[in-house]
């Protein structure tokens, strides 16, 4: 190579390397290389691959399609392209008629991330891809006249099964033939109004819509999954209700997981929510929390600088200062906005429902996570919506990296009098930051890693320079 020889050359025995690190997928593994690549949400436009639909998005290893261009075909398409199997979904009807030969809703609009329908002057249905998850079918903006919707899927050369009684937040899994794992599933369907949706108090609680789901199976491989919700809930209801029955995607796949966990509601799971409040309020009584775990299989070698940035969705508030805690023991993402946690699911009591933290929000010292944790605070300071805070967390990836198991790491805000905090406790000092689940992608957590490659390469010091001219280091 050739370096002027006015530069200063040293020995080093390692390569400095920068990768990043997103919470879920944005990456996908191609189905015949293998290779990592972006996954791509925007729809395209009349992919011969699906010649009956307007959008795909292709650059997955599970082709999407949604919008039929003629009557016959189903409002998304996912298409396994290693097996060639096929999975459909259809809108069967609303209250107590469904159709034969299915409902066709008015496309609308054509999203970054998805495609909106219009099913009547009260209600959308909505497909967004969020990278491992199809999320928000339906968006009822006012009271509808009816209170059930029914939708059929069936699939062609693959496998529908129901899941297990003992996998509760699981309802539907679509598998290959011959395979036992599912390659995505649908979530146990939920329900809410908008009762916080403008309000910024993170003591406001959304009112959870009571439904009832039933799954019937009505042919080899075809399904109905009706939706009944109740009707005094929706008399009553904030609007727009949302009704989420998510997909999710490729959980083999997935490049690390988010959740968090509130004091005041002890038994919630938030780890499908768009963003969670992080932080102290009711003059240092409630507290949330984030829990991130990464995949760091990339890093191979000794850290040297991480850095964490999360993006407010809101807020305005004086955030004092955030702390990153490592955790020492597994813990479950969920698949729940503000609902109780179920088998597996994490909460402010639960790890693992039913298995609970050693003290609840993982305030177990040496049990559920290293106090103090090997990276001091990091100042904050007032934020505002859209701010990115980034959050020092060089010693702790480190320390998780040469652990014997990745568990991740827990953030704690302002609060309890812990090292270097005054103890002064002030109203809200907490701020919304968005997840992975979040629509924006450029707002969803991200992991700067900058590490020496072990090993690496060798360039010996050279002293006899010339200043002004070059010096080729043959083979250096």
């Amino acid at each position: 190579m050739i370096l002027n020889a006015t530069a200063r050359l040293v020995k080093t025995r390692g390569r400095t390397k920068t990768v990043e690190v997103s919470v879920k997928r944005r990456f996908f593994r191609d189905h015949n290389s293998g290779v990592w690549k972006p996954i791509n949400t925007l729809p395209a436009d009349g992919k011969s691959f699906y010649p009956e639909h307007r959008f795909e998005i292709t650059d997955h290893e599970l082709f999407i399609g949604f919008a039929p261009r003629s009557s016959g075909a189903p409002l998304i398409l996912i298409t396994d392209p290693k097996s060639g199997a096929k999975w459909a979904l259809w809108l069967k009807g609303f209250g107590e008629k469904t159709s034969k030969s299915d409902l066709k809703p008015k496309t609308i609009g054509k999203l970054s991330c998805g495609v909106v329908w219009e099913i009547d002057e009260s209600s959308e249905l909505r497909f967004l891809v969020y990278g491992h998850k199809i999320r928000k079918l339906l968006i009822l903006k006012k009271r509808p006249d009816w209170n059930k919707v029914t939708f059929a899927v069936n699939c062609v050369n693959g496998i529908l099964a129901e899941a297990p009684e003992n996998e509760r937040h699981r309802i539907l899994l679509a598998k290959r033939k011959g395979e036992s794992n599912p390659i995505f599933w649908f979530a146990k369907p939920t329900a809410w109004d908008s009762r916080c949706a403008r309000n910024l108090n993170p003591d406001c609680i959304p009112e959870t819509i009571r439904l009832e789901h039933k799954l019937t199976n009505t042919s080899s491989g075809e399904w109905e999954l009706t939706i009944t919700l109740n009707p005094d809930d929706l008399d009553n209801a904030v609007y727009p209700v949302f009704v989420d029955p998510t997909i999710v995607l490729q959980l083999d796949s997935s490049e690390g997981i988010d959740a968090s966990m509130r004091s005041q509601q002890t038994a919630w799971n938030l780890g499908a929510c768009a963003d969670a409040w992080l932080g102290s309020w009711d003059n240092g009584t409630a507290f949330g929390r984030h829990l991130f775990k990464f995949d760091l299989s990339k890093v191979t070698g000794s850290i040297t600088n991480a850095i964490l940035e999360l993006t407010a969705t809101g807020g305005g508030n004086n955030q004092k200062q955030i702390t990153p805690y490592r955790l020492l023991t597994s813990w479950g993402e969920g698949t729940q906005c503000i609902g109780n946690a179920t088998t597996g699911e994490s909460s402010w009591a639960y790890r693992e429902y039913p298995t609970s933290w050693n003290e609840g929000g993982a305030n177990g010292q040496n049990t559920d996570r290293i106090w103090p944790s090997e990276d001091g605070p990091t100042t904050v300071g007032v934020i505002n919506s859209g701010d990115k805070v980034q959050i020092d967390v060089t010693n702790t990836i480190e320390a998780i990296r040469t652990a014997a198991d990745n568990y991740g790491f827990l953030l704690v805000g302002w609060e309890e009098g812990e090292p270097d905090f005054d103890g002064n406790y002030d109203w809200y000092n907490a701020n919304p930051y968005a997840f992975s689940d979040h629509a924006t992608e450029s707002y969803r957590p991200k992991l700067t890693i900058e590490y020496t490659e072990s090993g690496g390469i060798f360039i010996p010091a050279k002293l006899n320079i010339v200043g002004g001219k070059a010096i080729n280091l043959i083979g250096g």
